[in-house]
């Protein structure tokens, strides 16, 4: 995902950060893969992400490759959380549509 500039790779990072932020916020888990994504794959500080509505997201990535990769990376967040959250289902799924 490098090819993509850094306004849409802070966005995706932003995008993952804030729809996965529900119920206390991100796990352990769900914290160590949102940086490693953030920090080795998009290579944008963590700290750079900034909060991103789903309307917000759909404006930052208009490619449908990128929204399908996106939405790939959101269930896989949602799957990696222990125990599962409601509202993250719900939230994720706000993202998807």
């Amino acid at each position: 995902m490098l090819h993509l500039d850094l306004s849409t790779r802070t966005s995706v990072i932003g995008t993952l950060y804030t729809a996965t932020d529900v119920d206390g916020g991100q796990t352990k888990e769900q914290r160590d893969l949102l940086e490693a994504l953030a920090l080795h794959v998009m290579r944008v500080p963590p700290s750079a992400a900034a909060v991103v509505s789903p309307q917000e997201a759909a404006a930052a990535m208009e490619k449908p490759r990128l929204r399908r990769a996106v939405g790939e990376i959101l269930v896989m967040l949602e799957l990696v959380r222990h125990p599962p959250s409601a509202p993250l289902t719900s939230r994720v799924a706000e993202y998807l549509a």
